[in-house]
């Protein structure tokens, strides 16, 4: 448990750092409209364009799973 407990401090900061690019008004766009590209130029971009709505999911996925990681927290405390 003191392993959790000692990065726990890391772990926020990372989430809230991925919170910052994903809510970023900042953060790059591409143009609609895919030009004349090679295959792998289309898959690079295709993959950017799904980078930010992958993290909001992952962003959804995991702050679901902070009730129950503190249920285990709290039964494994109780031991």
């Amino acid at each position: 448990m003191e392993l959790s407990a000692q990065s726990h401090p890391a772990m926020e900061k990372l989430i809230k750092d991925v919170m910052d690019v994903v809510f970023s008004e900042d953060s790059p766009r591409f143009a609609d409209e895919v030009m004349s590209q090679s295959e792998h130029e289309v898959h690079c971009e295709r993959a950017w364009r799904n980078l930010l709505p992958e993290l909001r999911m992952w962003l959804r996925e995991l702050s679901g799973l902070k009730g129950s990681i503190w249920e285990l927290v709290l039964m494994w405390m109780d031991d």
